[in-house]
């Protein structure tokens, strides 16, 4: 119930935003490429609004993988979130400035040099705070390789029809680079019934990309939004972490090994 009223609350200051159309801010000053076995987390950190719990969460995340994909990042001028450091090289990508000054978006973190970020803003806005949400495609160099990942980050639109949802998967294969490299497609999907989670993955199989799900799942239908779809790497050991609970939905892990 508390998620509820929160969420009551944060749409009172989104309404009357200003959009950014997907612009980008980074802070990458790392030169290590990616190792060839490695950790992705994606998480809906709900704006920060776990409190203190929020921020242990968030620095136990950034600690234990390699890379974090955030979404309902809120940043200040000073990029800074909720008062608290992002201990990492980021890429945040925006979707609007809110009315209390505060920009909302989605981030890729890591301590691992990525390389290019391109960020789509859906189509579609959310019918009642007329928002628009986001996908950001970002590369990471694989060590000892030629190749890069890329990694998809995003937060689909919630409020929508299962046709104006396929019609934004395929906008963003659209815009999608061509990619003959390990391909990582991870977030938020918003899926918010067996039906639109078929719809997702008959779309991403498109672009020959592969749902990976866990193998241990107690979360209920409405909370099964998150997900994995992985192409050109081994996937192992995806799970939700059910012991975070800062926020209303739970983080996902998995690892990739690139060979």
């Amino acid at each position: 119930m508390k998620y509820y009223k929160m969420s009551i609350q944060n749409f009172l200051t989104v309404r009357g935003s200003t959009h950014q159309n997907g612009s980008l801010l980074s802070k990458t000053d790392s030169k290590a490429h990616l190792k060839k076995e490695f950790s992705i987390c994606t998480w809906n950190a709900f704006k920060g609004l776990g409190g203190e719990a929020f921020k242990l969460d968030l620095h136990k995340l950034i600690e234990t993988h390699d890379i974090v994909c955030l979404q309902e990042v809120i940043l200040c001028s000073d990029s800074r979130w909720h008062n608290v450091d992002i201990p990492s090289d980021f890429i945040f990508c925006a979707n609007y400035l809110r009315r209390d000054g505060l920009t909302e978006g989605i981030m890729t973190v890591s301590s691992f040099l990525s390389e290019k970020a391109l960020g789509i803003p859906s189509i579609f806005r959310e019918p009642l705070s007329w928002t628009s949400k986001l996908a950001m495609i970002s590369y990471f160099p694989i060590a000892e390789t030629n190749e890069s990942l890329m990694l998809i980050n995003i937060h689909s639109t919630l409020v929508r029809t299962r046709k104006r949802f396929e019609r934004e998967l395929l906008n963003i294969l659209e815009k999608m680079p061509e990619h003959d490299g390990p391909v990582i497609f991870c977030g938020d999907f918003n899926t918010l019934s067996p039906a639109y989670l078929k719809t997702c993955a008959e779309i991403l199989a498109l672009k020959n990309l592969k749902l990976h799900q866990p193998t241990e799942d107690t979360r209920s239908i409405l909370r099964k939004l998150d997900h994995f779809f992985v192409r050109n790497i081994a996937t192992d050991n995806v799970k939700v972490l059910h012991h975070i609970q800062s926020s209303d939905h739970f983080p996902i892990s998995a690892t990739f090994r690139y060979t």
